[in-house]
């Protein structure tokens, strides 16, 4: 096997690896679930219900794809379109946990209704208001540049699509929440950069 097949299911498996080691520490250090998503009820939970599928196909496509199996078309762009999607999956994860990290006990997957949070602002987030779901649609689209079939673009789009509608309605949901601090926030920092 190749470094070609085999990255993005290796890469594919630390993302898994890293979430749930990120999620395990986060609810024994904080002692809150931060699977907030699984308390989203309505519009949300069917956005969320749908991000699990593609993140669950795009795992199954990266490992067909480490035992050359391929469903759909392929295609077979030149080394440095290669070279780019592993920048840009490593750079998409490198902003993902930066954010994660400048959260702090802020961080939740899903809209948190439970319990106080308070918005950040700092960090990264001074340049993103969503670095979390831009370092994901970076690492979905670098993925597909390796891959480099329908399979992954058309997932990559997906995971674009249900991303920037989780992000509508959290804007709506952090405009009730923090009022006039979010909208002077939203004012000077731009959706994704």
């Amino acid at each position: 096997m190749s470094f070609k097949e085999l990255y993005p299911f290796i890469f594919e498996i630390m993302f898994l690896l890293y979430l749930a080691a990120k999620s395990f520490h986060f609810r024994k250090k904080v002692r809150i679930n931060p699977l907030a998503f699984l308390r989203d009820k309505g519009k949300a939970s069917i956005l969320w219900a749908m991000i699990g599928l593609v993140l669950t196909s795009f795992f199954i496509v990266a490992a067909l794809h480490a035992f050359g199996i391929h469903l759909f078309s392929t295609w077979n762009f030149p080394t440095p379109y290669l070279a780019l999607g592993v920048i840009l999956s490593l750079l998409g994860a490198g902003i993902m946990v930066l954010a994660h990290h400048q959260m702090g006990t802020n961080w939740r997957i899903g809209l948190e209704k439970d319990h106080q949070v308070n918005l950040v602002a700092r960090g990264i987030f001074r340049y993103s208001r969503n670095p979390i779901y831009l370092g994901l649609i970076l690492m979905g689209f670098g993925i597909f540049l390796v891959i480099q079939d329908l399979a992954s673009l058309i997932l990559s789009i997906f995971t674009s699509y249900f991303f920037f509608e989780i992000i509508l309605s959290e804007e709506k949901f952090l405009e009730k929440k923090f009022k006039g601090e979010y909208k002077r926030y939203k004012k000077k920092v731009r959706r994704f950069f």
